[in-house]
């Protein structure tokens, strides 16, 4: 618990502590002391918008203050001199500035093991200026404010940390439309809508010159082009989707600050398109081409680029929407060469990707289950050389593993025309566009999409997710809850909690702080291959064609890692979907998802942390947690500035609990916090809804 003493009974305490201090030889030194720059905003729980923000007080209020956050740390030391130690807390601002003290002199006590808990608040700071509007967010991507911790025992002993922190603006600014619908004039058969046109813009920090206004999530697009004779109708409002990115941050210090390195949020606008004076067009003379792209479950293939190729036509290309559908309208139309349409998308090569698919091409290459459509021939050919093998199994697993964030001999797309008519399964030789007749009728382009390495078809295309995704069904998994010191060799056992009889499994594991050293056999000898080592991260994919009996006496595996500082297991091993998805495949093909508990040998009983699932999501998402016992369950929702939601109540059950939270819970997308409670038992996370 920390304690604050104010200076006068801290001298007491030193006075006491140099009398009874032992002879025997003293030492102090911090043990939560990181040298590794931090990168933190207001999305982060350390660090909160102070409340004299413009975005509380208004821009034109006159003390408003912007683009600073408050910043609020702990440090651990030990001490073996006395009962208590004296420290202070200074800050060089951008590292260059004079030092200014954020924390004075204060007294801590010590525990009973000898160490204290050091905090730092700098809405208490010492100096007006930083209690009143917190720490500057930095202007340059190398710039960090230095932090310097200066503690001291009575035995007149000193020890200091460094610590190099850097603010940034991580928070959406605030949108608004422009008061009403906004005309465009014709322009001689176009319509052209410039986002930054069409939206109010107000944030803490960026200024509108150094935000990006787009009509796609997914790229920049400032501008976007109407046809006058493809939209609904003249001068009635239709609504528009604009996106908007903050100024973000240079994360990689390249000198750019790319689409992906900002923060987008979205509006919805209404347009009015107006003719233009003087001017007829006629719509019945242009040629339409339409058509749709479907995957092999009969759903649409949206964001796919449909395009003329070995053509002097001056068609516009065009992008499938959520039903897949595509629609080109050419203006001046003639035709001067033989043209072809071709369907090109080439992103998000992991989405539908799973352990399962590889267990699937696997039987198929072992003669178990053959597979029999040659749409799912060509979803299998990782490696794009028209043929099934064992290198496509490793390709797809190396994706799965986050070891490839892209197959690099394929696209993750592939599209044959739906009148094309396969010969056999094993047919490779197929066309992926289609001829153009400008004389034909009618001038439907239809194709299938087929994406690689989904073999058992379990991607839906317009949602970024895989079927089903209802509320998952928890299976457990545990290891004994530790604490460590820098330097040891931790060794981390896993258990299921019962007996289980699965097939395979894969998951992203967390481990800050430790580094990994290998991976012990238990029930399970798992290879290299099957294993993605990162920073912080591992990422393990793994499966036995004929299943395996796990024991919950002898544990699937046994990770080692080296402690690079001192901690607990609990708060530093986390089992996500971060790069690949956590998911755990019973004998029946059912997808389960791993949550992993920690066994606290005093209490007797497991702690593990809330699973959101999915996570982002839109249309609802899952929480579900495994309490010890029944008790009243209450889930807490938050914005990122610590605001009260909502809050939910059930009866919980010993063993696995859910709650379900609908879009309808939040009035905004976003960065949420949660916090589930059920009597001793508490923990929280963090989603990301998305609209």
């Amino acid at each position: 618990m920390k304690q604050h003493f104010y200076p006068l009974l801290a001298v007491s305490i030193f006075c006491v502590a140099s009398l009874v201090a032992s002879s025997q030889s003293s030492s102090l030194e911090f043990i939560s002391c990181t040298s590794e720059p931090m990168r933190l905003s207001v999305l982060d729980d350390a660090v909160r918008l102070p409340a004299s923000n413009q975005l509380f007080l208004g821009v034109d209020h006159p003390e408003a203050t912007s683009c600073s956050g408050h910043l609020s740390q702990e440090m651990r030391i030990r001490a073996t001199c006395g009962s208590a130690v004296m420290y202070e807390v200074k800050v060089f601002i951008d590292d260059i500035a004079d030092a200014i003290v954020l924390h004075s002199a204060t007294g801590m006590e010590l525990d009973s093991s000898g160490e204290a808990v050091l905090w730092l608040d700098t809405e208490l700071a010492v100096d007006s200026v930083f209690r009143y509007a917190g720490l500057p967010f930095a202007g340059d991507c190398q710039l960090y404010h230095r932090i310097v911790w200066t503690v001291w025992d009575s035995c007149g002993q000193q020890a200091m940390c460094e610590t190099k922190v850097q603010l940034y603006d991580g928070t959406p600014g605030i949108l608004a439309t422009i008061g009403g619908p906004y005309s465009i004039v014709s322009d001689f058969g176009r319509f052209y809508l410039h986002a930054e046109d069409l939206v109010l813009f107000q944030d803490d920090c960026a200024t509108r010159e150094n935000v990006l206004f787009s009509h796609d999530s997914l790229e920049y697009i400032p501008t976007l082009t109407e046809k006058y004779c493809e939209i609904p109708g003249i001068e009635i409002e239709l609504p528009y989707q604009i996106w908007v990115a903050d100024q973000g941050v240079d994360a990689n210090c390249d000198g750019q600050i790319s689409w992906e390195e900002r923060r987008r949020s979205q509006i919805w606008v209404q347009v009015v398109f107006l003719d233009q004076p003087g001017t007829y067009i006629d719509c019945y003379g242009f040629m339409m081409i339409v058509g749709t792209i479907l995957e092999r479950t009969q759903l649409g293939v949206p964001h796919v680029r449909v395009s003329f190729e070995g053509s002097q036509m001056p068609f516009p290309s065009d992008t499938t929407d959520l039903s897949g559908n595509f629609k080109i309208v050419p203006l001046n139309f003639s035709f001067q060469a033989p043209a072809k349409i071709v369907p090109f998308r080439n992103d998000n090569h992991k989405e539908g990707v799973s352990t399962l698919d590889v267990v699937r091409l696997q039987k198929h290459l072992l003669g178990i289950e053959p597979l029999n459509n040659p749409y799912d021939w060509i979803a299998a050919d990782a490696n794009r050389s028209s043929s099934l093998s064992a290198i496509d199994l490793v390709e797809l697993r190396k994706l799965i593993l986050g070891i490839y964030e892209k197959l690099p001999l394929n696209t993750s797309w592939r599209f044959v025309p739906k009148s094309y008519n396969f010969s056999d399964t094993t047919q490779w030789q197929f066309k992926e566009y289609v001829d153009f007749n400008p004389f034909g009728m009618p001038r439907q382009y239809d194709f299938i999409g087929i994406k690689i390495g989904d073999i058992n078809r379990s991607l839906v295309p317009g949602f970024n997710q895989f079927l089903p995704r209802t509320t998952p069904t928890v299976i457990g998994l545990v290891t004994d809850h530790q604490t460590f010191r820098a330097g040891d060799i931790v060794e981390v056992p896993v258990y299921t909690r019962e007996q289980q009889s699965f097939l395979g499994f894969q998951f992203t594991l967390a481990h800050p702080g430790l580094e990994f050293v290998d991976l012990q056999p238990g029930i399970l000898h798992i290879s290299e291959e099957e294993l993605g080592l990162f920073e912080d991260h591992l990422t393990m994919s793994w499966f036995d064609m004929s299943g395996v009996q796990s024991d919950s006496d002898q544990p699937l595996m046994t990770f080692r890692f080296l402690a690079r500082y001192s901690g607990a297991l609990d708060r530093t091993l986390e089992l996500h979907s971060a790069i690949t998805e956590a998911e755990w495949y019973t004998l029946e093909d059912e997808v389960l998802h791993p949550v992993l508990g920690f066994y606290d040998a005093t209490s007797g009983a497991i702690v593990n942390t809330p699973v959101c699932h999915p996570n982002p999501w839109t249309g609802s998402t899952t929480i579900t947690c495994i309490l010890p016992a029944a008790s009243d369950l209450h889930l807490q929702m938050f914005d990122p500035q610590g605001r009260l939601l909502f809050s939910r109540h059930q009866d919980g059950v010993a063993g696995s609990n859910s709650v379900r939270v609908h879009h309808d819970d939040l009035s905004s997308a976003g960065l949420f916090f949660y916090r589930v409670t059920a009597g001793a038992f508490s923990a929280s996370g963090k989603m990301i809804h998305e609209k």
